[in-house]
């Protein structure tokens, strides 16, 4: 982690203990920082309702809901097909949670969140995303 620290590359996430691109957090750590970024959470449980408790499960809705992930550049949440409303919130959770670069899953329907991950697909982001790479690599953010 250091050695990958020092190089003088411009990098958007930096490794750090959680993770080589940036801190992969526990569902329920995701969900808080979403609501604090004002975005819709469903209610977190750990475990299964009315059932034995499993200390790594999470109940969420990804299985249930249509998927719209949010690429999230230095605070600046990009879709062009979501309210701004909503790109503005996925930005703030990129900044609650130090991380630069972050893909925001959210219910396509409801807009409600679902996850995030700091190693987002980029490919569906489209000439916006690719335009705030450059604009973050090269120091324009």
């Amino acid at each position: 982690m250091s050695w990958l620290s020092s190089l003088r590359a411009p990098v958007l996430n930096l490794p750090v203990m959680e993770g080589l691109c940036g801190a992969w957090r526990h569902p329920s750590e995701w969900a808080w920082l979403a609501g604090e970024a004002g975005l819709t959470t469903e209610v977190y449980q750990q475990g299964v309702p009315g059932g034995t408790a499993f200390p790594h499960a999470a109940i969420t809705t990804r299985g249930a809901a249509m998927v719209r992930t949010v690429i999230a550049i230095d605070g600046q949440g990009i879709d062009e097909h979501l309210a701004e409303d909503l790109c503005d919130s996925c930005g703030r959770l990129g900044v609650l949670a130090k991380t630069r670069l972050l893909g925001v899953d959210l219910d396509a329907r409801t807009g409600a969140f679902i996850g995030a991950s700091p190693r987002p697909d980029l490919r569906e982001g489209g000439e916006p995303v690719i335009e705030a790479l450059f604009s973050s690599l090269i120091g324009r953010a």
